[in-house]
């Protein structure tokens, strides 16, 4: 099968025999750009006798949902399916010996080169690791993808083909690049212009790239005590080079005091901010235009802050140190946000003892009443739109401990 002078449209079907005066043909191969462009192609049935797929056969297919390659296929030329940017599903025949499926995506039978990641398979995650072994992404490998954002690629490849993750279809993209990234292709984020995109490098030493043109500008982290070898062109203007924050690094932002931890998480160690009675630490912080989950409260934080009397703990925490409280004498007051109860150090309720209540979610109590929690009060806070008075005048609750005057005649449920 060879390119002519017209688009191939609809549902094709390729015979395994034709005739030509007079004379069978088998069908063994479809030639280079044999359906490139074809933008109303929407399936192509490809015989067993086909061996051989031309480079770029498919390229830009806009329209083509799926294909299916059979155990006979030997050879699939360059960016067979590149730009397809609506095709669902790739499959190979089990008996191939050359390529196979893995985790959605067409990779060669040796797993040491990923060819391409369907762009509309709705069953890929937004978050997409590169299976082990694989040694090359190549060009156009994530071009248009709707579903995936956030890359990992594991440490073993080596190189990133042109184009790679080009046009992905969300606002912000994420690819982690490991030390062993020696060869890194153009332009790679081509046409994301409206996206933010990070890239985080293992690298102490920068990689061969050839250009990152025509893309947004991107955030790159190295690694501390870099910025100066990667601050050159292309990695430079207009692109940001930014020191990654190690492990067990201190920072502060907002009047709280951090250390990072791992995995983009952090705890809150200190806090230097205004005193006052309620203080409300936050799930997440951003340090260094980077996102930091906030997972745990360490000891001492508000130590001797006795003005204070009210603390909202977000669902993020997972552990609070039983000193965490130390010294503050007017604390009375812990408001839960979470639905699941983070752990606890022991004593927490005698090293503050004006602790006395527990404010948690509706329909959490007894959750919490089943944890170390039990030794203070528990009291579960009404719903939004629970309506209630006060004084004289009628409220409705609009959000954590927040509400509205409400209409006189508004019911109490």
């Amino acid at each position: 099968v060879t390119s002519g002078d017209t688009y191939y449209t609809g549902n094709v079907v390729i015979p395994s025999v034709v005739e030509y005066e007079g004379t069978s043909y088998s069908v063994v191969g479809i030639g280079s750009s044999a359906f490139s462009g074809c933008e109303d192609l929407s399936s192509v049935q490809i015989p067993s006798s086909v061996k051989y797929v031309g480079a770029r056969a498919f390229y830009a297919c806009g329209n083509l949902l799926e294909i299916h390659f059979s155990e006979n296929v030997e050879s699939l030329g360059e960016n067979v399916l590149a730009c397809c940017s609506n095709l669902e599903r790739i499959s190979v025949d089990d008996g191939n010996q050359y390529y196979k499926v893995v985790n959605e995506a067409l990779l060669t039978a040796d797993m040491t080169q990923l060819l391409v990641v369907p762009a509309a398979n709705n069953n890929l995650r937004s978050v997409y690791v590169v299976p082990d072994g694989v040694k090359t992404i190549c060009d156009y490998a994530f071009v248009y993808n709707k579903y995936v954002s956030h890359i990992e690629i594991p440490d073993g490849v080596l190189v990133i083909g042109d184009y790679a993750f080009g046009a992905i279809k969300s606002n912000e993209i994420y690819v982690s690049i490991p030390e062993s990234i020696k060869q890194i292709g153009a332009n790679v984020f081509l046409a994301n212009f409206s996206s933010t995109i990070r890239v985080d490098i293992s690298a102490t030493t920068p990689p061969e790239v050839k250009a990152f043109d025509s893309c947004a500008p991107i955030v790159f982290y190295v690694p501390k005590g870099t910025k100066d070898a990667y601050d050159i062109i292309p990695w430079n203007n207009p692109h940001t080079i930014i020191e990654k924050v190690e492990t067990f690094e201190e920072f502060e932002v907002a009047g709280f005091r951090y250390k990072y931890m791992r995995d983009n998480t952090c705890e809150v160690i200190g806090f230097v901010g205004e005193i006052s009675e309620m203080i409300s630490i936050p799930s997440s912080v951003e340090y260094k235009s980077m996102s930091f989950t906030v997972t745990s409260i360490a000891a001492n934080v508000f130590e001797s802050n006795n003005a204070l009397e009210n603390i909202i703990i977000p669902a993020s925490i997972s552990y609070v140190s039983g000193e965490a409280f130390s010294g503050c004498e007017g604390l009375t007051t812990l408001t839960m946000i979470g639905t699941n109860p983070p752990s606890a150090g022991e004593n927490i309720d005698e090293i503050c003892q004006s602790l006395s209540t527990v404010f948690v979610p509706a329909g959490t109590k007894e959750i919490y009443a089943a944890t170390m929690w039990n030794v203070f009060d528990i009291v579960e806070m009404p719903e939004d739109g629970t309506v209630f008075d006060f004084d004289g005048l009628r409220y409705e609750v609009t959000g954590l401990l927040t509400c509205k005057v409400a209409n006189a005649l508004a019911k109490i449920v």
